[in-house]
Order: structure tokens, then sequence, then C-alpha cells
């Protein structure tokens, strides 16, 4: 938590609300981590965490951020989605997949009006459904997570995400390429399938005017 806030982006950040989301049960369960995020990112955000959902819980956290800015309770939000893998119990998914600590972070409002601009979230029973709204527009990007293993519709800019974590994966490559896929694409529109339910996310992201 303390690396994601080092970076300028983050760290510059003055939210109403800091939502932390997780897929993968702490060693130390009462760990107050949205606290201590937002204690130091200002200390006036509301602040709680989004856990037992899985790969879900990111997406989920977009869509409590969408609905606070829509009432006008935070023109700023700050996402952190973290994956440690020190475990308190046997967890199939980490000791079959060579998974690594990683922390990716999302502010959604930023004053600086610079970058993409969260539209909404969903989820379906297979990639093909859950992408059949998202896709068609020319200058849309599609980044696949590394759990999309079912075809997926015909679409022109594909991106696919290397293997390496369960959640953090499309966060972790959002946070690295999104000025370029600003840049290059009106739209980007991330997709990931949970293993552990077979069921699949999409968050559809647009730039600017």
């Amino acid at each position: 938590m303390d690396l994601l806030v080092a970076d300028e982006g983050v760290g510059g950040s003055r939210p109403e609300l800091a939502i932390v989301a997780h897929a993968l049960p702490d060693v130390v369960p009462f760990t107050a981590v949205a606290p201590h995020l937002t204690e130091q990112l200002g200390g006036r955000a509301v602040n709680f965490a989004i856990g037992q959902q899985g790969l879900a819980a990111p997406f989920t956290a977009l869509r409590i951020a969408s609905a606070y800015h829509s009432s006008g309770r935070a023109a700023e939000v700050v996402i952190a989605v973290l994956e440690q893998t020190t475990l308190p119990t046997a967890f199939p998914l980490v000791q079959e997949n060579p998974l690594i600590d990683s922390a990716a972070a999302v502010v959604l409002g930023a004053s600086t009006g610079d970058g993409l601009r969260f539209v909404r979230a969903h989820s379906a029973g297979s990639a093909a459904t859950a992408l059949d709204r998202e896709l068609g527009e020319d200058g849309t990007l599609l980044v696949l997570g590394p759990w999309v293993t079912e075809d997926v519709p015909d679409h022109g800019a594909v991106h696919r995400v290397a293997p390496g974590s369960y959640c953090t994966s499309l966060w972790l490559e959002l946070a690295e390429h999104w000025q370029e896929w600003q840049r290059d694409h009106r739209r980007v529109v991330l997709c990931d399938t949970d293993p552990r339910t077979g069921r699949t996310h999409v968050a559809l992201f647009a730039g600017t005017p």
C-alpha cells in the first residue's frame, strides 16, 4: 500500500472515497488497510474494503464509486486493488498458479481532467455475452485478462495480458498503459473471467472529451 501512495499520481490525490478491493484472504484478516490508505491521502475520505468477491471485487468497487460520484458524494475516488499471496489456509488457486504479491490503484475524477473516464461495469456468465454490448464501435481497444480462455467476438484491436496474478492483472496493465491507450483509442474495454466461478467481468472506459 505504501508503495502505491509513493506514486505521485496516487499520492497527490485527495479523495472523498477510498476503496480497497482484494480477492484473496489475508493472513492477518483484521488489518485496517482502507483507513491507512485514507490517512495517507488527506484523511477525509469515506473508506471501506471489498472482499470475498474474488476477481469481481475491483469491478464492484467501480460501480460503487460511480454511484457515489453520480450522487455528488465523491468528486474524486481512489480504488486500490491488492493481491497478497500469504494466506491463512490452503487456497488451491494460489497453490496451482505462480502468483506474486501485487497492487494497482485507479484514481477517478481527478481535478486535472486528464485520463480515461469510467463509463460502466457489468458481468455475465460468458465472455461473449459480457462483451456483446461493448464491442462493435470504432476506436475500441479490447483488453483481455489472462483468465479469458473462451472465444470472444471478433474485434480489431486486442491486447492480451500475460499471466501472473489473479485479480490485479488488468489494473496493473491499465496503470502502465493508460496514456498510450487514451492516445490511440476512444474506448477501452477491460475483460477477465474469474476461474473460480466462470463469470466474466467487463469495465468500459472512454477518453475524456
